[in-house]
């Protein structure tokens, strides 16, 4: 049993986790903004306050004696900073949650010029040249402006005091998903449409996933094992399915009957205009897949999928299904 504090614990992925880690028998505090949505465990402890006054909650934090901080959504240079600062003489491990958008595919699929990455993407691969790609102006008030992984992480990694373990992060899914990544597929199909259009770049257009009951597991592991300090990893599916086959497999667990169309992308005419804009924009670039190969972790902490791929997807479908009958 571990003391475990979380900081953001009360999103997409927060929610799995809290209910994991007390199952196991952690004693756990949360540390978030907004008080959860949600009805917390017995015995779990909540502090709401603003991570940006994260060293105000100092001598709170000592009385608990995290054993480790498990930090869910640091964004920015000065957030690692801060918890760095924050809990220096008070835990010996902290792991946070980055993202695949470090890697410079990822640039280069948001159309920065540079030849594509065909290799799929390990910890050591290159990482993105242009930094803060969310500025624009007039974004100063934006949470987003000073977003920045790469930052985040050379921070954490770059400090003598604690141990970090980085966890890389493909895009996930599941339950409790507020961003829905796979609604534009799922909502067809429970709705009962005839088809549903894809423009053939995008059809075959690869991105590693994963479902976020997996990413509880490679985040206990890295809890639990001392080779996961001081160590980055990429965490997704050990296969990376094309947007079609995503599609077809979503297809075969609703019993969806209608079809899927790709468009060539020369193929303008008669298209609904939202579809049209999103055949002939170039704002990304489907040549670029973003394949996240994650080895590393699967050797040295013996991560591997709980979940099928097909049941990850069945059970958000189930839960898209539950937010139809609430609404």
């Amino acid at each position: 049993m571990k003391n475990i504090l979380l900081i953001g614990g009360t999103g997409f992925i927060g929610r799995h986790l809290i209910e994991v880690l007390n199952k196991n028998n952690h004693q756990l505090i949360l540390f978030s903004r907004q008080a959860p949505s949600f009805d917390l465990p017995p015995g779990v402890i909540s502090i709401q306050g603003d991570r940006m006054q994260l060293k105000q909650y100092r001598q709170q934090f000592e009385m608990f004696k995290p054993d480790v901080v498990v930090d869910l959504i640091p964004y920015t240079q000065q957030e690692a900073e801060n918890l760095l600062e924050t809990f220096q003489g008070i835990t010996p491990h902290i792991v946070a949650l980055s993202s695949g958008d470090v890697y410079q595919a990822y640039e280069i699929f948001h159309g920065y010029e540079a030849p594509v990455v065909t290799d799929e993407l390990n910890e050591n691969s290159a990482l993105r040249t242009n930094l803060f790609p969310y500025r624009r102006p007039g974004q100063f008030n934006d949470w987003l402006y000073d977003y920045e992984k790469i930052h985040v992480e050379q921070v954490l990694m770059g400090n003598g005091a604690i141990d970090i373990t980085i966890l890389r992060l493909a895009a996930l899914y599941g339950e409790y998903d507020s961003q829905k990544k796979l609604s534009a597929y799922i909502q067809p199909m429970l709705k009962g449409e005839d088809e549903i259009l894809i423009p053939e770049h995008k059809a075959n257009w690869r991105w590693t996933r994963a479902y976020v009951k997996d990413i509880i597991q490679a985040i206990e592991l890295s809890i639990e094992q001392e080779a996961a300090r001081n160590e980055i990893f990429n965490v997704g599916a050990k296969k990376t399915y094309s947007q079609f086959e995503i599609i077809e497999l979503l297809k075969a667990i609703t019993g969806w009957k209608g079809n899927i169309v790709t468009i060539k992308q020369n193929i303008i005419s008669d298209m609904p205009d939202d579809f049209e804009e999103e055949l002939t924009k170039d704002e990304y670039n489907y040549g670029q897949h973003i394949v996240l190969n994650s080895q590393k972790i699967r050797d040295m902490l013996g991560y591997k999928e709980t979940y099928p791929y097909i049941v990850g997807l069945d059970r958000t479908i189930a839960y898209e299904k539950s937010l139809e009958r609430e609404n």
